[in-house]
């Protein structure tokens, strides 16, 4: 175990710590094995470790959320361990207070001592004279203290007791005094003093506001100051001075105006007059008599100062020593670095020890502990240590290991894990010896990236194989076996090119799913055509051919979707067997019998038509009577069939409506008229077919109302002005034209209009 030892002055002594030392070091790593192995046996800060790297964040978390909660759940456990700690080592929280506690501590006995003095100055001036004598035999006689009845004669005045009382009800409100063993009879003396005022009143006829203004009762005085609804009665040893009824009626006002509104709704709760104390403490006065030996004083003044300083010249070198021990075992603790010595030598500590290169350096510690670099001298020699961390922080040095390969140290054996090649490994191995602290070497857990487990490993990741495939490694080239897409077997054999290691890829026992043959073979399984049918697939098209019943046609047309990779099955040159006919039959004849625009699309289902689209009125009716005439159609459904006419009348009209404003003289916008715009936009994209249909366009009109030559221009420039509004919209130009007309002078404005071409 590492120890530190201060230089002692008997040579003999230094030598055998000097001999202890030598022999810890010669024993470093049984006696560190040891101490490890009890660290963890006895240490529960190993078992904490974990907690403590997020304990910082749980608490903010929780202060954040539920600020309370942690603070009622720790303060019984901090007042116990804060208990315990002082018990059991007091000098950790007398160290810890020392920089608060010091100052406060001097002011303290600075009080103390002159309190001590003043009274003790007293003492001495009446101890041994007639007029101290006499004071003695008084306190044989009295029964209490020489000290009190020193304090007694020499005390020009002192307020006892001060008392509160609610004018009407007699009732105690409040009631402080120098000594509180008089506050049981408090609230005896409140009634007393009460029923004193109503008999005076009651007895001489005196007005209602008249009372007592002071009482003496032997050599103390009563002073009583009324006010409208509460009363402060004073008990005064001695002679108070002539302005301290003032006192008292100023302090009766301040309470008063504090308390108006308790006072004139008191029920006998008193408990809300504990916030005149203050104004109370005010009225609690005193003042010696004698002013005392100015000998005795600055003597004992001066041996106060010295006792002071004192004191703070030892607390202040316990606190030094106290700093340098925490420094020497800090720096003893850290990995790589063993204190020998550490003594003060020319006004500052001197430390000397061993220390690892790899260490590190001690002078953060330093600033961490408040000294500086003048404060400490070093003195370093140099050893190769064997803590377990400077042992992987020398071996990760000599042997540059990658990112990817991880040094660990298991005893004295280096474990090596992840991945590193053949070479680096041998390389690791013949320097192993030359290393302190390493005699064996563990490599069961290192992936050599040459050999045939990585490199199919690293295929299986780079390649992502569908489950259907299956690769294996034989040497150094990757087979691969199974069935898999055309698109995963070209990028798997670009992919596999780029792999180091891997000299061949042999794919050809995959099977292509999206090849014809395979795919023929597929829908011949799956669909299970009749003899009279003929299958063929070409660029993953499917067609069918010859006769079949229309069952066996649209179960196989359900089916084909099925087949992965199919991407369309072709019928038409497929006739069926039934009377009926089929609803394929019945869209061709009833495209060559309507003969729709390519803005319609016709479907059958179930044998009824559907027609969607766009078309002229013309056609659509033209469509109702020749759908008539196709036989087998059982229905004729165009809701969703737009006629083009109407659409584009409800456009015009809509068109039509909108006038647009512009500020006066200007081709700029009134406010809220872009939004005018935007929803203008998005309607003319929605009738994107109509408008091609119909080769339809939008014709903007500008005005103005000027009367200059410029009136042209502006109508002009307002127009174009909107049309690029709508063109930003998405609006094509080519559906827009503008012009400018200068004779309109109501309103400046944009009309807009709707014109197309003639429908077949």
């Amino acid at each position: 175990m590492k120890e530190t030892e201060n230089i002692e002055s008997n040579q003999d002594e230094s030598k055998d710590s000097d001999l202890k030392r030598l022999k810890a070091l010669l024993l470093a790593d049984e006696s560190e094995q040891l101490a490890e192995i009890q660290e963890h046996l006895h240490n529960p800060e190993l078992q904490a470790a974990d907690v403590g790297r997020v304990l910082h964040r749980a608490v903010t978390i929780n202060q954040q959320h539920a600020p309370d909660a942690l603070r009622d759940a720790l303060t019984p456990t901090v007042e116990s361990a804060l208990y315990s700690s002082v018990r059991s080592n007091p000098d950790r929280l007398g160290e810890a207070l020392f920089p608060v506690m010091a100052p406060a501590i001097r002011k303290s006995i600075v009080s103390i001592m002159n309190s001590m003095v003043q009274s003790l100055n007293q003492m001495l001036e009446h101890s041994f004279t007639l007029k101290g004598l006499k004071w003695r035999l008084e306190a044989l006689q009295s029964g209490r203290s020489f000290a009190e009845i020193v304090m007694l004669h020499t005390l020009a005045y002192r307020v006892e007791q001060l008392f509160l009382i609610h004018k009407e009800s007699g009732l105690l409100l409040q009631h402080i005094s120098f000594d509180e063993a008089a506050n049981k009879d408090a609230d005896l003396v409140s009634s007393m003093l009460t029923a004193i005022q109503d008999f005076v009143r009651d007895s001489f006829q005196v007005g209602e506001n008249d009372a007592i203004d002071k009482l003496r009762i032997g050599s103390m005085e009563v002073f009583i100051e009324a006010g409208s609804k509460a009363v402060i009665a004073a008990v005064v040893r001695g002679n108070a001075p002539a302005d301290f009824p003032d006192t008292l009626q100023q302090s009766s006002e301040a309470i008063h105006k504090k308390m108006a509104e308790s006072l004139n709704t008191f029920d006998g709760d008193a408990a809300p007059f504990s916030a005149v104390r203050p104004e109370l403490d005010g009225c609690l006065l005193s003042k010696s008599a004698t002013t005392g030996s100015g000998s005795n004083t600055k003597a004992i003044l001066a041996l106060s100062t010295a006792a002071i300083a004192l004191i703070g010249w030892l607390s202040w070198g316990a606190y030094q020593s106290h700093r340098q021990t925490v420094l020497v075992e800090a720096l003893d603790a850290v990995p790589g670095m063993v204190v020998i010595r550490s003594a003060d030598h020319d006004g500052a500590l001197q430390i000397s020890g061993l220390r690892d290169p790899l260490a590190d350096a001690p002078e953060p510690l330093l600033h961490e502990h408040q000294f500086s670099d003048e404060d400490v001298q070093m003195l370093w020699s140099p050893y190769q240590s064997l803590e377990p961390a400077l042992i992987i922080k020398r071996a990760n040095q000599l042997l540059a290991p990658t990112d990817e390969t991880e040094l660990l140290l298991d005893g004295s054996e280096l474990v090596i894990s992840g991945i590193a090649t053949q070479a680096w490994l041998e390389r690791a191995i013949q320097m192993i010896p030359a290393m302190a602290g390493i005699t064996g070497l563990r490599s069961d857990q290192l992936i050599l990236t040459d050999s045939p487990d990585y490199l199919l490993q690293l295929a299986r990741k780079r390649l992502a194989p569908p489950a259907t495939v299956q690769l294996n490694m034989q040497g150094h080239s990757l087979l691969a076996k199974g069935s898999a897409h055309h698109e995963w077997i070209v990028t798997a054999a670009s992919a596999v090119k780029k792999i180091p290691g891997i000299s061949a890829y042999d794919d050809s026992a995959v099977i292509d799913l999206d090849s014809d043959s395979y795919l023929l073979a597929e829908a011949r399984r799956i669909l299970a055509p009749p003899s009279s049918v003929r299958l063929k697939v070409k660029h993953a098209e499917l067609f069918a051919s010859g006769r079949a019943t229309s069952k066996w046609i649209s179960n196989a047309k359900q089916q084909a979707h099925a087949i992965s990779g199919i991407k369309g099955f072709d019928t038409s040159k497929l006739k069926t067997l039934a009377t009926d006919p089929s609803d394929r039959q019945l869209l061709q004849q009833a495209k060559r019998t309507l003969l729709p625009p390519d803005s319609v699309t016709l479907s059958v289902e179930r044998r009824i038509l559907s027609v969607t689209g766009i078309a002229s009125s013309v056609w659509v009716k033209q469509a109702i009577e020749r759908a008539k005439s196709i036989k087998g159609l059982l229905g004729y459904d165009q809701q969703t069939l737009v006629v083009a006419e109407t659409a584009l009348t409800a456009l015009k009209k809509k068109l039509n409506r909108v006038q647009l404003k512009f500020r006066a003289g200007s081709s700029q916008l009134e406010s809220g008229e872009e939004q005018m715009i935007s929803q203008l936009a998005r309607a003319l994209k929605k009738q994107r077919a109509l408008m091609q249909m119909a080769q339809a366009h939008i014709e903007i009109t500008g005005y103005s109302g000027l009367l200059t030559n410029r009136a042209h221009a502006l109508a002009l420039s307002r127009a174009k002005h909107v049309t690029t509004l709508l063109t930003a919209q998405g609006v094509p130009s080519a559906w827009i034209r503008t012009h400018g007309q200068k004779e309109r002078s109501s309103e400046w404005a944009v009309d807009l209009d709707l014109k197309w071409q003639p429908l077949p």
